[in-house]
């Protein structure tokens, strides 16, 4: 592999940022860290770039250990949230502005900076200010003194964090197709799991300063490994309880006393805590006509959101919870105040034992 962190480990007093991580990253991934606030996810990433030294573990690029090297050494470069642009310097200027450090010849800082404008789409903006451009253009700006060096990784701690909704999936496609285009992995720093599953090739799901796992989007997203993914990737209901036998011999979790029936519980004992979720887009919605249905649960809609392409439709439960389901058929029509049944397929829900996690 060609970024390798091994029992990477980062302790402030008697806080632990960062526990035992290890990730072995090929050359032309796309990786996305992707994890809550205070996750420990920027401590990471900083450990990479050598803004931090590490308590334990060891940092290999392309075969170097770059552990104890600064950050000038390590043949990486990073792009942050905030810009972090010159305002004073012309964009050529800023772009220059990594290159004079490194004392670079002239005629190699202009062949540099003219590659990099190319594959940014800067060069018609080369001898703007700052102050004269659109927030993408900045970001582009910024991305282009990260490029221009020619590192071997480049680290992005949310830089789109400041951009408005249509640019960041404007920017989100361009940072792609950079990557693609310059063959070296792009870490990538987010809390918003749509940039994460948009970008990546694979995800490392970030929490408490460990790794719950890594792991390509589809099975991040569709086969979460622990009830902290499930909860945090995606949209999903909970139910949470003790595990319970019911008069048909299946098994069901008391969920606030209301019993949601468990098509596949494995070797879970009655009276075990677990928890179920399922993706609201798989939680299907139908009107009830009072008919047996020992499978579904009924409940009472009590309003409908509008997404655009889809609606949201929120359901107040017996037990005074509510249930969100979006999953409903093109000829099925509900209101508010409709009674409801609620379904999903058994073999999308997922179930963890242990501690359960509001």
């Amino acid at each position: 592999m060609y970024l390798e962190l091994t029992n990477l480990k980062k302790t402030f007093g008697s806080f632990t940022a960062v526990a035992n991580v290890n990730l072995s990253i090929d050359k032309t991934e796309f990786v996305s860290l992707l994890g809550p606030s205070g996750s420990g996810k920027s401590t990471l990433l900083r450990l990479i770039a050598g803004l931090e030294q590490p308590t334990e573990g060891r940092i290999i690029v392309d075969g170097k250990d770059v552990t104890r090297l600064p950050p000038y050494q390590r043949g990486i470069a990073m792009v942050f949230q905030d810009f972090l642009l010159f305002p004073h310097m012309t964009v050529r200027e800023n772009l220059a502005f990594p290159l004079r450090m490194l004392k670079m010849p002239a005629a190699e800082q202009a062949e540099r900076i003219d590659w990099v404008s190319r594959i940014l789409s800067l060069t018609e903006l080369q001898q703007r200010y700052p102050n004269q451009l659109s927030g993408g253009q900045q970001q582009r700006v910024a991305l282009g003194r990260g490029l221009v060096s020619r590192p071997k990784v480049l680290l992005l701690d949310e830089p789109l964090a400041n951009l408005d909704r249509e640019l960041r999936r404007d920017m989100e496609i361009e940072i792609r197709r950079y990557q693609i285009e310059l063959g070296i992995p792009f870490i990538y720093v987010t809390h918003n799991q749509e940039e994460a599953l948009s970008m990546s090739d694979r995800i490392a799901v970030v929490n408490k300063g460990g790794i719950e796992d890594f792991a390509d989007k589809s099975t991040i997203y569709s086969q979460p490994k622990t009830s902290f993914i499930a909860q945090f990737v995606g949209r999903s209901n909970m139910f949470a309880g003790p595990v319970v036998s019911i008069p048909t011999g299946a098994r069901a979790i008391a969920w606030q006393d209301l019993l949601i029936p468990l098509h596949a519980t494995g070797k879970l004992a009655d009276h075990t805590i677990a928890s179920a979720y399922i993706k609201i887009e798989d939680t299907l919605i139908e009107r009830d006509d009072g008919t047996p249905a020992p499978d579904k649960i009924r409940g009472r809609l009590r309003d409908v959101i509008f997404r655009g392409q889809y609606a949201e439709y929120l359901v107040r439960m017996p037990n005074g919870a509510e249930i969100v389901a979006s999953g409903i058929d093109s000829a099925t029509r509900v209101s508010p105040g409709d009674n409801v049944l609620i379904s999903w397929d058994p073999q999308k829900l997922d179930l963890f034992p242990g501690e359960v996690r509001q």
